[in-house]
């Protein structure tokens, strides 16, 4: 069961209007599993941040999990193929 804004009054989850009062139902707002542009960053930096943000964000908000752990291992890479490339040239 869920409570209509308008007037409080306990309503059915599947109510469209408040029997009570008539007002419209207004839809949960589901949250948004969306990244922290300053964690991306801070992951890409320092990638084992990144690993640690993946692991214990994996259950509550995937995607975001996702997106740190890919930053790291990217930068990982990266810095694993520069430093390779240095050690041939020089």
């Amino acid at each position: 069961m869920k409570f209509c804004s308008n007037c409080g009054k306990e309503i059915s989850d599947a109510a469209a209007i408040c029997i009570n009062c008539g007002a419209e139902v207004k839809p949960e707002t589901e949250t948004v599993d969306k990244a922290n542009t300053a964690l991306v960053v801070v992951s890409v930096l320092f990638p084992i941040v990144g690993l640690i943000l993946g692991a214990v964000q994996r259950k509550t908000s995937p995607n975001a999990a996702k997106t740190y752990a890919t930053a790291a291992i990217i930068a990982w890479a990266v810095s694993f193929a520069i430093g390779f490339f240095i050690g041939l040239v020089g």
